[in-house]
Order: structure tokens, then sequence, then C-alpha cells
């Protein structure tokens, strides 16, 4: 088995710096495309092994202003999601309301609120009965509104969250959260 060398990626000026923290070694790519190639020729030469005779496992981080960009699209996102829940469960519940408390049938029910009888149906039939509406998380949103405040110093030649295996990953949107599953029924 091939011994896996992980090089870290992350914008610095016009450059790509490529720093591979098992050998705490940098070097740079004017364009993503030259990353792995950069990074394997570092190790290469450092180690005199030939560039092809090991793996490499490439994390390529925005920077910190892009990354907060998009942290904070991906929670304006799940308000949104939250927001439609919300809207979704109002509905139900006015069409239960219209139903249960007021007496009105399905057509009349239909006619004021301007949707087909079939509509209605689906309405009642995913109707949440606890009457508990759920309320997104609003503080959480204003909070990332604010964002964190980033140090642009550079601080020695390579920066602190590029050093922690855990401060490089990827902009993955959390799939998680946009599960059926977790909208209200």
């Amino acid at each position: 088995m091939k011994q896996t060398y992980r090089l870290n990626v992350y914008r610095d000026d016009r450059w790509w710096m490529v720093y591979v923290p098992q050998l705490n070694e940098l070097t740079q790519a004017d364009h993503l495309g030259e990353v792995e190639h950069m990074g394997r020729s570092l190790i290469g030469i450092w180690l005199n092994i030939e560039p092809d005779s090991f793996d490499v496992d490439i994390h390529i981080a925005p920077p910190p202003s892009v990354k907060a960009c998009l942290d904070q699209a991906q929670q304006a996102d799940q308000v949104a999601r939250n927001a439609t829940a919300v809207a979704a469960m109002s509905r139900r519940q006015a069409v239960r309301q219209l139903r249960e408390v007021y007496g009105l049938s399905v057509k009349e029910t239909a006619r004021l609120l301007g949707l087909s009888r079939g509509r209605i149906y689906q309405l009642l039939d995913s109707a949440d009965h606890s009457g508990q509406p759920m309320v997104p998380d609003w503080a959480l949103f204003d909070d990332a509104l604010a964002g964190p405040a980033h140090n642009t110093k550079r601080q020695g030649k390579v920066p602190d969250w590029a050093l922690d295996d855990a401060g490089i990953t990827p902009y993955v949107p959390n799939s998680e959260a946009t599960s059926q599953a977790e909208l209200p029924r």
C-alpha cells in the first residue's frame, strides 16, 4: 500500500499555497490544476522518491471570507426551508380550523382559500394534530448575519487554520439539513 500525503491548499494573494503537514513544507501553484503536480514534486524532492510512488489527499480551503459567505448562505437556506415549513404548517392549520372549528365543507374551504378540493384533502391528510407550529431559529440566522470577525493578518508562513487538519475542509452543504424527513408533516 502506498503512503498517502495530505496537501492542504489555500489561496494567498495570487498563488495557491500547497502545504504538506507531514513534512511541514510549503510550495505554491499558479492555478488549481498545478496543485497536485507541485505537491508531488515537493514531496518527491524532499524525500528523494519518485513523484508517482505515493498517493496525495488534496484538501482545498476557500479563503476565509468566502467560507464565511458560504456559511451565511447555507444558514439563510436553512431559514428559508424553516419558513417554508412554517408556512405549510400554518396552511394546514387554517384548513383544519375552517373544517373543524367553523364547520365549513371541503368545497367551501377550497373556495375561501382559492385552492382545489383535492389540495384541501391533501392538506387535511397531512395535518399536524399537535397544534404546535415549528418555529425557525431566527436568532441563529441573526447571529450568522453578524458573522465572525476574520483576522486577515498573516502570522508566519502558514496560517494557523491551514496547519490544523480539522481546519481545512471543503465546503459541502449540509445535506442532512435538506432532508425531507426533518420537515414537519
